[in-house]
This record gives structure tokens, C-alpha cells and sequence, in this order.
């Protein structure tokens, strides 16, 4: 898998975060994009600051490195650090 872009970004609509699969609000701060390139396809996702922090503290968490929609809410829960916020609403 090829990282083609990743940089933070200011959104302009609505998009869903690929850690917990919230919708991001529009115009919200501070958003990873990242455009992928796997297998002659191109992806782009969206990961909200929350998700953020948390794969930053729990580097490693996912043995191959790789998680796939959801992933990081589904840790999250079972970890008990989940909290039922609106994303974007965190960085208010």
C-alpha cells in the first residue's frame, strides 16, 4: 500500500471518519486525509482528531498496522475510552 497523500485538513461537507465511522461535520479543523494507492486502486479516508490521538498513544494496537473502517471506535469501546460526542465537537 502506497501513501500517495496525508496531510490535515480543513473539511468542506460532511464526511465519515475510517477509524469510528462518525460523520465529520462540515467545515470542521484539523481532519487527517489520506489518499492510498493498494492494487491499482485509489482510496482516500478521512480520520478525525479523536481517532487520531488515539492511534498516536496506541501505536502498535493493530499487529499488522492495518484497520479498516470502525476499527478504532470497536477498540475504543473495549477499552472503555469511548465517550458518545459528536466528532468535531471535542475540538470545541
Amino acid at each position: 500500500m502506497d501513501v500517495l497523500i496525508d496531510k490535515l485538513v480543513k473539511t468542506r461537507k460532511f464526511h465519515r471518519c475510517f477509524g469510528c465511522n462518525e460523520t465529520i461535520p462540515e467545515k470542521t479543523d484539523g481532519i487527517r486525509f489520506t489518499k492510498l494507492a493498494n492494487e491499482g486502486r485509489v482510496y482516500s479516508t478521512y480520520t478525525c482528531a479523536r481517532c487520531e490521538e488515539w492511534i498516536k498513544n496506541n501505536h502498535g494496537y493493530f499487529e499488522d498496522g492495518e484497520y479498516y473502517r470502525g476499527d478504532i471506535k470497536e477498540a475504543m469501546v473495549e477499552s472503555g475510552e469511548w465517550k458518545s460526542v459528536e466528532v468535531g465537537e471535542e475540538a470545541q
